[in-house]
C-alpha cells in the first residue's frame, strides 16, 4: 500500500477471540487482516485514520488479507453480507423459498431414478463434447450431418475417444464421492475434492480452474468463489439433488453452499437450485405424469428472490412450448454457450420438448453446439431422473465408458437415503 499499516485485527477492540464483533463474521487467521472499521482500544475509528492513513485506502466494505510487506487484498466482503444475511443469523443471504412438502410416490423405482440421473449426466456429455464450441454448421461439416450418438471429437491436434466425459461428469463424480462418504454435504471435504481434482480435469472452465487454484493455495472455500454465471457449479449438483430430493428447502440452501467454492454469483447460485429442483422433482414423479406448466411453476417459486432474470427465462422457455418451436429453433433463440442463463433454459426445454423421447431430447441438447457438454449433460439429467435407467436408450447406456461408475455412485448415494418404515395404525 502507498501508507504502510503495521495495524492487524488483533490489535482492533472490535475483536473477541476469532470474532469481529464490528462486521459479524469470524476470521479464520486475524493476525495478518484488517478493515477500514480498525479501532484503537478505547478510541474511535477516526484516532486510527488519522495515525494510519493507510486505512482510508481500502474499500469500507471489505476485510483485507495483508501479506508480509503490508499489500492489502480483498478476503471477506462484509458490508453486502450484512445487509443481506442480518446480524447473528448464520444463513445464506438468500431464505428459503415457500416450496411444498414432497409426497414421495412409492410407485417410483428411486434406485432406478438415481441411476438414470447420473447416466443421463454422462451420456449427454459425452454426446455433446464433439460440438463443443462448435455452432450447429460446423459440427454437420465436420461430422457429415447432425450428432446421431457417440463420436470421437476431432480437434485441430487431437482425437479424443468414443464417449469420452469432459468436467461436468468428473464433477458430478467429485460431489458424489464426498456425499457418499461423508453422508450429507461437507464442504471442506468437497473443497479437498476439488483439489485433488484439478490437475486431472478436462477442459475445466476458467472461472472452476481459477477458483480452486485459490483453495490450493490455502483460501477458505467460502471466499474463493468469483463472481461468475457460467455453469459449472449447475452440473455438479445432480448428487446433492438425488440425496435430498424428499426436502425441497434444505436442498435450495445446499444448491447454493455447494456453488460457493467456484461461482458466487445470483445467476449461478440461481442455476444451481433450478436445477437441483428440476432433478429432485422430477426423481420422484411417475413418467406420463408430468405436467410442464405446474412444473415450471414449482421451480421459479425454487429461485425466487434469488435472480428475476432466470425466473423471465422460465417464462420464455414456457412461451416456446405453447408456440411448439422445434428444439434447433428455440435453441437459437436461447442460445447454448456456459453462460448459465443460456444453456439451462436450452437444456429444460430440450427435454420438456421431448419428454417421452429420452434419445431426441439428447441429441437435440448436443446438436445445439457451443456449450453442448453442458446442455446435453442438464438435459440427460432431467431426462434420466424422469424415465430412470431403464427408460434410457439401451445402446447409449452400454457405449458409456463411464456408465458402470455412475451406476456404482448411484447405488452408495441410494444406500445413504433414510429408511423409510410404515406405521400401521
Amino acid at each position: 500500500m502507498a501508507n504502510e499499516m503495521p495495524v492487524n485485527c488483533t490489535l482492533c477492540d472490535c475483536l473477541a477471540g476469532d470474532r469481529c464483533t464490528f462486521h459479524e463474521v469470524e476470521l479464520d487467521n486475524p493476525t495478518f487482516s484488517v478493515c477500514r472499521q480498525f479501532r484503537l482500544p478505547e478510541e474511535p475509528p477516526e484516532a486510527a485514520l488519522a495515525q494510519y492513513p493507510g486505512l482510508g485506502e481500502l474499500s469500507p466494505d471489505w476485510i483485507y488479507e495483508l501479506d508480509v510487506g503490508g499489500e492489502a487484498a480483498p478476503l471477506v466482503q462484509v458490508a453486502r453480507r450484512r445487509r443481506q444475511r442480518g446480524r447473528n443469523t448464520g444463513k445464506l443471504p438468500f431464505e428459503n423459498a415457500d416450496l411444498p412438502e414432497v409426497t414421495v410416490h412409492e410407485a417410483v423405482d428411486r434406485r432406478d431414478r438415481f441411476a438414470g440421473a447420473l447416466l443421463g449426466v454422462g451420456i449427454g456429455d459425452a454426446l455433446g463434447f464433439p460440438a463443443e464450441g462448435r455452432g450447429p454448421s460446423e459440427i454437420e461439416m465436420i461430422y457429415g450431418g447432425p450428432i446421431r450418438g457417440y463420436a470421437g471429437r476431432i480437434g485441430r491436434r487431437h482425437t479424443w475417444p468414443v464417449g469420452q466425459v469432459t468436467k461436468d461428469t468428473q464433477l458430478v463424480f467429485c460431489l458424489g464421492e464426498s456425499l457418499v462418504e461423508a453422508g450429507e454435504l461437507d464442504m471442506d471435504d468437497f473443497a479437498e475434492r476439488l483439489i485433488r481434482w484439478l490437475p486431472s480435469s478436462l477442459r475445466a472452465g476458467k472461472s472452476t480452474a481459477q477458483s480452486v487454484q485459490a483453495l490450493a493455495e490455502g483460501r477458505h472455500w467460502s471466499v474463493c468463489g468469483i463472481e461468475s454465471n457460467g455453469a459449472g457449479s449447475t452440473v455438479r449438483v445432480v448428487p446433492l439433488a438425488l440425496l435430498l430430493h424428499e426436502d425441497l428447502g434444505r436442498l435450495r440452501q445446499a444448491a447454493i453452499l455447494q456453488s460457493m467454492p467456484t461461482h458466487q454469483a445470483a445467476k449461478a447460485y440461481a442455476g444451481a437450485v433450478l436445477m437441483a429442483t428440476a432433478v429432485a422433482t422430477l426423481a420422484n414423479t411417475p413418467r406420463g405424469e408430468l405436467k410442464p406448466a405446474d412444473w415450471l411453476s414449482l421451480l421459479e417459486r425454487a429461485i425466487r428472490g434469488i435472480d428475476f432474470e432466470m425466473s423471465a427465462a422460465l417464462h420464455d422457455v414456457a412461451a416456446c412450448l405453447s408456440q411448439h418451436l422445434p428444439a434447433a429453433a428455440a435453441l437459437l433463440r436461447f442460445k447454448t454457450g456456459g453462460y448459465v442463463l443460456e444453456c439451462l433454459p436450452a437444456a429444460l426445454y430440450c427435454f420438456l420438448r421431448h419428454p417421452d423421447d429420452p434419445e431426441r431430447a439428447l441429441l437435440a441438447a448436443a446438436n445445439g453446439g457451443f456449450a453442448a457438454s453442458s446442455v446435453a449433460a442438464m438435459a440427460g439429467a432431467m431426462v434420466g431422473a424422469y424415465h430412470g435407467r431403464s427408460g434410457l436408450p439401451a445402446q447409449l447406456v452400454d457405449g458409456l465408458p463411464v456408465a458402470s461408475g455412475l451406476i456404482a455412485l448411484s447405488e452408495r448415494l441410494h444406500a445413504r437415503l433414510p429408511v423409510r418404515v410404515a406405521i400401521n395404525a
